[in-house]
């Protein structure tokens, strides 16, 4: 259910994850989002030409709109705040022309 696959709830609250999925979720890598300024000193360009050029997106696959150039998905800190803009590292290694994909 949600973020946990084939998760279910037993009867007094408690969740139920098949012994597959934990081992499959153990496997996961966490990949990092970094903030705008973050961003701009891996890549080595100036903070504000970059903010310039940042695009928040619901997801990855989502087109650029005109005159952007990266992706940056929001990070919700509480409900009904605002989101904060956080470039994934696949954002950056594209930026980078290291497209690698990790396993």
């Amino acid at each position: 259910m949600g973020m946990v696959p084939d998760a279910s709830r037993a009867a007094d609250g408690s969740w139920l994850i098949p012994e597959a999925t934990v081992r499959q979720m153990a496997t996961w890598r966490v990949r990092p989002a970094f903030s705008i300024r973050q961003a701009a000193s891996i890549l080595g360009v100036n903070y504000y030409a970059l903010f310039r050029v940042v695009a928040l997106v619901s997801s990855l696959e989502d087109p650029l709109p005109l005159g952007k150039s990266v992706r940056a998905l929001p990070l919700f800190l509480s409900p009904g705040a605002k989101p904060i803009k956080r470039i994934p590292e696949e954002e950056i290694l594209r930026m980078m022309g290291n497209r690698k994909e990790a396993a």
